[in-house]
């Protein structure tokens, strides 16, 4: 397994915050530092646009000046140039706010799991962003599946059994909250008085009236005999 694999699998499964880059593993570097690795990495990047890792490096120095929006954007990047770049996923989970942006991650994953259908960090990756999305059944099904193909390592089988019974916990909650909404909306619509019937206006009576005056009194239409 990859470092990038591990660490992503650390920071959903047990919780820690992924140590990605190796300046987080060690004494803060100063703005000043951080500034100029961001040129430097920016000036390579230039030179070799179809680097995932150069993309990924990016993110982390911009994430870690707290430029979001551009450590966002680069952490896409990397995922577009690199189908296994799954700590990247994690972060666009986490950093955006996008549903198609995040729709997009989605088809990536699903796309790359037809040739990694046993790679449990894709999976991961992929519940991440459907519990961003908020689809909580969704992101359970691929930690699901997994489990029942006895494909998960045995010491990570109980942190993804626990994953699974949080998501679906979610997802009975969000369907009970639906529920109780669709109720209320219901008891909302009995409580409605109905409409009263239209008051004739005085222009109305009026119209009656010579109406009545010009028609000829009688039996139907047929007047009366003299």
């Amino acid at each position: 397994m990859r470092i990038t694999e591990s660490l992503v699998l650390l920071a959903v499964l047990f919780g820690a915050i992924a140590p990605c880059y190796a300046q987080h593993t060690a004494a803060k570097p100063s703005v000043e530092t951080l500034n100029a690795e961001l040129r430097l990495l920016r000036d390579q990047a230039h030179q070799r646009p179809d680097d995932a890792q150069l993309q990924f490096k990016m993110a982390e120095v911009l994430r870690s000046v707290g430029r979001n929006a551009e450590a966002l954007h680069a952490y896409v990047a990397s995922t577009k140039l690199s189908p296994d770049m799954y700590v990247s996923y994690h972060h666009v989970s986490v950093l955006s706010s996008d549903n198609q942006q995040l729709d997009d991650c989605i088809h990536r994953l699903n796309a790359r799991m037809k040739d990694k259908p046993d790679e449990l960090m894709l999976r991961v990756a992929l519940s991440e962003l459907q519990e961003k999305r908020g689809n909580y059944q969704l992101a359970a099904r691929p930690l699901i599946d997994i489990t029942y193909a006895n494909k998960v390592p045995e010491k990570y089988k109980a942190k993804v059994a626990g994953r699974i019974h949080h998501l679906l916990a979610l997802a009975k909650s969000a369907q009970q909250q639906e529920t109780t909404e669709a109720a209320n909306a219901e008891e909302q619509l009995d409580v409605v008085p109905s409409p009263l019937p239209a008051q004739p206006s005085k222009r109305s009576i009026a119209s009656a009236k010579m109406k009545d005056s010009r028609e000829v009194k009688g039996v139907g239409k047929v007047p009366l005999l003299p």
